[in-house]
Parts: C-alpha cells; structure tokens; sequence
C-alpha cells in the first residue's frame, strides 16, 4: 500500500494502474478506472491531505488494509483496501474500498475477505472510539 500511495504522489498513474486486480490498463474500457486513479492522485497531492495505512490483516492470497483518508474539511475517514495475491503479486481491488470487483476467486478466497471484512468492521470501531477520546480529552 506505502507503494501504492508513492505511485499516486508521484503522478504515476500507469504504474498504479498495473497494481490494480482484474484491470488490463492496456485496454480503452480501463479509461473509466484510470480517471479514478488521477482523481485520487490529485486528492492525495492536496494540502492538509492524508493517505495512511495503520494496520492491515493478511489470510493467506488475501488481505485488507485500514486506510486512513482524510482531510481538512472531510475529517477522518477509516476505509478498507482489499488486496489480493497472484502468482506472488499482491494486486489491489480495482474499487479500492470493496472486493467484489476483483477478477476470480475461489469459494476459499471468497470466504476469506468475509472474514477480512468483518475484521476491518471491529478494528474501524475501536479506532473511531479511540479518535472520539481524543477529541474529548
């Protein structure tokens, strides 16, 4: 993911297009992806903007990383980024925030980002009480 945001700071939209699952950026139907990917990239160049992973959960070919995205006037926002493994690269899902767009997946692999996804559900919660405390403190 560190990898993944250096990309998009940097500009490098093809690169970070051949990091996304299922997406051939080779293709004119990835346009539409493409242009996700340079909206992220000029949100993430903004001032006072933050892109950071705090913690991630790995099953096997699969993974989830918490992402904290935030700025100044949206706050903070705790998003899941759902990363799968093939053939020894880790590829991220084409919506970033869900899994269901990635390419094929075993019924194993399926059952798997169930579980990814209710762990991230737990650990949003108790980072949005921790971030409550500190506010009130």
């Amino acid at each position: 993911m560190e990898r993944f945001r250096a990309v998009l700071l940097g500009d490098d939209i093809n690169t970070a297009m051949w990091m996304l699952d299922n997406i051939d950026p080779s293709i004119p139907a990835a346009q539409s992806q493409r242009v996700k990917m340079q909206t992220l990239s000029n949100r993430m160049k903004r001032e006072g903007y933050d892109f950071k992973v705090l913690e991630a959960k790995e099953m096997r070919d699969c993974a989830v990383a918490i992402i904290r995205d935030n700025s100044d006037e949206a706050g903070v926002n705790l998003d899941p980024v759902y990363l799968i493994n093939r053939d020894g690269r880790w590829l991220i899902s084409p919506s970033l925030y869900t899994w269901d767009q990635m390419g094929y997946m075993s019924k194993a692999q399926f059952d798997r980002f169930k579980e990814l996804k209710f762990w991230f559900e737990i650990r949003k919660a108790a980072y949005m009480v921790s971030l409550d405390r500190n506010k009130k403190d």
